[in-house]
């Protein structure tokens, strides 16, 4: 994936709640590259989905 988002549009019923927008039907989301603490080289970025466990 290159590039970066300028704009985006959903169906209604991604407008509210966490279930449809972030599960494995929703958005992607994207896993910024974590920086190697030793060489201070990037890894890889990842793209994922959330699955969520509890809410508050």
């Amino acid at each position: 994936m290159i590039g970066q988002v300028q704009h985006i549009s959903a169906e209604e019923r991604y407008a509210q709640g966490y279930e449809q927008r972030y599960g494995k039907e929703g958005f992607m989301m994207l896993i910024p590259a974590p920086q190697n603490l030793v060489t201070g080289k990037p890894n890889q970025s990842a793209i994922a989905t959330v699955n969520i466990k509890n809410y508050d």
